[in-house]
């Protein structure tokens, strides 16, 4: 099209803009929308008493809208002689109050504190192509002039695109105090998919500090602590626009984003929208319940294609709650969630949405303690209510769907008080954890002398503890995990807890110090390919050592969690260097339990289990040694 400019530079160049005006002739030109769109925010701060200045005018009907709705003192000027003289002549005897006037915006002549509203629409934009000195000089200039010409309590209005090189030149020119700057994003058409917005800066005396406020498309308002959230605020609605013009079509892939509330920064919900473009039924939202979200049908996109095909909808939005946030039931959460989620919906989708979930409660989440590690990060100790049953959980927040240790509570009878609820040392959560306990029955000293490398939050050690036929000593590098398992897991005081380097603490036994070593650790070396263990745990030296603390029919049991196959058929054959190895993979899990014998071992563990004694009956009771029936031996 020959009105478009060769590169965005000329957008500051008069000659450009004179060509521009004299090809298009009387036809107006809108940037960034009509009057319509723009009309219910800006007559916000405009009042007809305001002496309104336009900058830039081109041949907008801006000011002729504004004019007829009873702004009447409005001046426009513009670099272009040529559009002055056209909007002249065309506004000349309906709009005589009107003035039209040929100047340059960066070097405005007007008297200081002239105007009271000043609009800017799309002259900004227009002035800042890039990051430049001269570019930014420039913009410099304009606002210089307009904070200049502009009274105290006067408002600067600017209808923008606010892209970020942008947004961050405007706002280094209201560096100084005195300053109430808030940010609306404006209604647009649907084919773009970049927002507008209506940035609008109020003059106040320097010796108040500036405010920062955002403000949603509905009109609620968020107060922002720093230029940097406000930018931020901007650039989420830029993301957040261009996902929903993406939707508009099916989708190859999974998408995810979060919604926020307006008084907080932490999100109070996560989004995934999954696509089954064969499905019957077009739209609906499934709101996983507190505490199901790290279950693999919600916690994985695998987990989620699967809920989406069986429910048989095209688009299928999951959602799941913060623990960060309190929320007053089902209903009252779809209620919250039904205006923003259609926004989701594929264009051919009708105006209802069915709301699904697991039952008809969202179910209680009582988050009991926050803490931080120096080895994890943050994390949460939290009490879940699922189908009837109670589950303490330890959360890393850095991984949120994972749950890093649970254990389930029980009612604890007390004399002459209320029952309790406690901690049940008799359950195992995780399907490893069980396959590893079977190995306590392979060897035959008594008490079997265990130690167990990775505390976690306590639910292995736990189970382990306080059982007759068992002496347990745990070591865990994090004094704060010691401390959430003792305290929140009940780890007994039966066990003897060592604060120390695994790798290290191993090479100082004693040969013949333990009949089964438990390794359960995790590495946080995430471009590893292998989250459990650390590599140092798999490495010659400490196989060596290892296997020296060791009784003659002692078991090394290692939890190997390794995605990279090359990696994890290393790592096997690593250890067959110093063990006869026998492997179960967890169904449906990536987890890999070893059992690594001293001794050359080629019979299988289902053949050579001895009958179990007494002391070891708690492994029959949730059948633990049925796992003994899935090892093979690696070759």
């Amino acid at each position: 099209m020959e009105l478009l400019p060769k590169s965005h530079e000329e957008f500051s160049c008069k000659s450009y803009w004179e060509e521009f005006f004299r090809k298009r002739g009387g036809k107006a030109f809108e940037w960034y929308g009509e009057y319509t769109d723009l009309c219910d925010l800006l007559h916000k701060y405009i009042k007809p008493t305001d002496r309104v200045l336009i900058v830039g005018c081109g041949n907008s009907r801006l000011g002729e809208h504004l004019y007829d709705a009873g702004m009447h003192s409005i001046a426009s000027i513009d670099i272009s002689s040529t559009v002055i003289q056209q909007m002249a002549q065309r506004n000349s005897i309906s709009r005589p109050d009107m003035t039209f006037t040929c100047m340059d915006a960066t070097a405005m002549s007007f008297d200081s504190a002239s105007f009271s509203v000043i609009i800017d629409k799309g002259t900004t934009d227009a002035l800042t192509p890039n990051s430049e000195e001269a570019t930014l000089s420039s913009l410099s200039r304009l606002y210089d002039g307009m904070i200049r010409v502009l009274r105290l309590g006067g408002r600067i209005l600017c209808v923008t695109l606010a892209q970020e090189h942008v947004i961050h030149a405007m706002l280094s020119n209201f560096q100084t105090s005195g300053w109430v700057i808030r940010v609306h994003p404006t209604a647009q058409s649907s084919e773009s998919p970049l927002p507008v917005f209506l940035i609008v800066a109020t003059k106040f005396s320097p010796t108040i500090n500036s405010v920062y406020e955002s403000f949603t498309i509905s009109g609620s308002c968020r107060r922002l602590d720093s230029v940097d959230s406000f930018r931020n605020s901007i650039s989420a609605t830029q993301e957040y626009s261009i996902l929903l013009h993406r939707l508009r079509s099916s989708l190859p892939t999974e998408l995810s984003l979060t919604l926020h509330s307006i008084d907080s920064p932490l999100p109070r919900y996560s989004l995934h929208v999954v696509d089954t473009p064969a499905a019957r039924r077009p739209f609906a939202v499934f709101i996983v319940p507190h505490g199901r979200e790290p279950e693999w049908l919600f916690a994985t996109p695998s987990g989620r294609k699967q809920l989406a095909e069986s429910a048989d909808y095209r688009r299928l939005v999951v959602v799941s709650l913060s623990r960060s946030h309190e929320y007053d039931g089902l209903s009252a959460v779809q209620s919250e969630l039904s205006g923003r989620v259609m926004e989701l919906a594929l264009s051919s989708d009708g105006p209802r949405t069915p709301f699904l979930s697991v039952g008809e409660s969202l179910g209680r989440r009582n988050v009991l303690h926050r803490g931080r590690s120096d080895v994890s990060g943050e994390y949460v100790v939290e009490d879940v209510e699922l189908e009837e049953e109670t589950f303490r959980r330890l959360i890393f927040l850095n991984n949120p769907n994972v749950v890093q240790s649970e254990s389930k509570l029980v009612k604890r009878k007390r004399k002459k008080k209320s029952p309790i609820l406690d901690v049940d040392r008799g359950f195992l959560a995780c399907e490893h954890h069980r396959s590893m306990c079977a190995a306590l029955a392979l060897v035959t000293g008594r008490p079997v002398r265990v130690l167990l490398v990775g505390l976690g939050g306590g639910g292995l050690a736990s189970f382990l503890s306080e059982r007759p036929a068992v002496r347990l000593d745990c070591v865990e590098w994090d004094p704060e995990m010691v401390d959430v398992a003792t305290r929140w897991f009940r780890v007994s005081d039966t066990a003897r807890i060592h604060v120390a380097d695994g790798i290290g603490f191993i090479a100082g036994r004693r040969p013949d110090s333990y009949d089964v070593v438990l390794v359960d650790a995790d590495s946080k070396d995430a471009a590893l390919g292998m989250s459990c263990p650390p590599s140092g745990f798999v490495a010659p030296a400490f196989l060596a050592s290892l296997r020296d603390s060791l009784s003659d029919d002692g078991v090394f049991v290692l939890n190997l969690v390794c995605r990279n196959e090359a990696l994890r058929a290393s790592v096997l054959a690593d250890i067959s260097g110093f063990f006869t190895v026998w492997s179960h993979r967890i169904p449906e899990q990536i987890n890999t339990v070893l059992f690594a014998f001293k001794t050359k071992q080629s019979k299988s563990p289902r053949i050579i289990k001895p009958a179990v004694d007494s002391d070891l009956s708690f492994l029959n009771s949730i059948n633990i040694l049925d796992r003994l029936n899935d090892f093979t031996l690696v070759q």
